[in-house]
């Protein structure tokens, strides 16, 4: 069912085209290209859409790209669903479409399953990451035009460094309380708190919980450097962002314009890996210069402490691979 202000956009999109439409007759129409997301001017993937309005203007003056950023059309599950009933074009964001189309395929966007972004590429271009794109499309109508490199996650603590698995005994975690992640965690001991992401900043300095975990670029940018104190390079997780157009508007291009959209998007998402790896060391330093002290982990120890959880979702909610053959590519 297709959510209420999804309706209303809708609505009030088709009305705005109707009278641009009449009022700018004779002029030629453009081909307009609307992308949504949830996250905010400079995260990575706003630099990737806007690369790709920049590209695209230069390319081609009959295309005008239209950037909808920071949850202005709705959360990231209703951007996708935009997508998919083609109220809006285009998509740049994380791990969604598959949670909510490719369920079976969520060890790509999981922690301790993709080993870095070079083995998450393989994968992605792998058979198994094949049938995954393909549940998109014929689940989401969203075709992949590209992906990009976030930076790996990391683990941070207000109290204490964390070492190896045991550390983590009864620590008051905040994580994204999907349940796959839930389960790996609860692997170490750790008790996983359900914190929104927008209150992770009070729950942290209240106590409500003591540690949490994401990429460096969002913990630099929610300042929560100001209640951690411990910033731990677990490499936990292969972080990664996927550039998604609807695909019937796509196949609805005339070739040359399909082309060229798929080119540049191709680019625009290479730009964002290039700054991701130009720029994720210099994040770590940035939190050091924050006050931050850097712990160094047994990462090694911690994979093996969480594989009996992972075995067991591959067997069950992942069983269209097992983690050794994921891990062999």
């Amino acid at each position: 069912m297709v959510s209420p202000r999804i309706m209303k956009f809708s609505i009030w999109f088709s009305i705005t085209i109707f009278f641009s439409l009449f009022l700018s007759f004779p002029a030629s129409a453009k081909t307009i290209i609307r992308i949504g997301t949830t996250y905010e001017p400079g995260s990575i993937e706003v630099r990737v859409a806007e690369k790709f309005k920049e590209l695209i203007q230069k390319a081609d003056k009959d295309i005008e790209v239209q950037l909808f950023v920071g949850g202005a059309v709705g959360s990231e599950e209703e951007v996708t669903e935009s997508v998919k009933v083609g109220a809006m074009e285009a998509q740049v964001g994380g791990g969604v479409p598959i949670k909510m189309y490719a369920l079976p395929y969520q060890f790509m966007d999981s922690p301790y399953c993709i080993k870095d972004w070079e083995h998450y590429k393989r994968v992605f271009n792998s058979p198994v990451g094949k049938k995954m794109q393909s549940l998109i499309e014929q689940k989401g109508n969203a075709t992949h035009l590209g992906i990009y490199y976030r930076g790996m996650r990391q683990l941070m603590h207000a109290k204490k460094p964390i070492y190896k698995p045991d550390d983590m005994k009864g620590v008051k975690f905040r994580i994204p309380m999907i349940p796959t992640w839930v389960s790996i965690w609860k692997e170490t001991g750790a008790l996983p708190v359900p914190v929104p992401f927008s209150e992770v900043f009070m729950a942290l300095q209240t106590g409500v919980a003591d540690a949490c975990e994401m990429d460096l670029p969002s913990f630099f940018g929610h300042r929560l450097y100001e209640v951690q104190k411990y910033l731990m390079i677990t490499n936990h997780m292969t972080q990664t962002g996927r550039f998604t157009m609807n695909i019937k508007f796509l196949g609805g291009l005339p070739k040359a314009k399909a082309d060229l959209v798929r080119k540049l998007a191709t680019e625009a998402c290479q730009h964002g890996v290039d700054y991701m790896m130009k720029n994720e060391e210099k994040f770590v330093q940035d939190l050091v210069s924050k006050g931050m002290i850097l712990v160094r982990p047994d990462v090694d120890a911690f994979r093996t402490k969480v594989k009996p959880a992972i075995d067991s979702l591959f067997k069950t909610t992942w069983n269209v691979a097992t983690w050794d053959e994921v891990l062999k590519y």
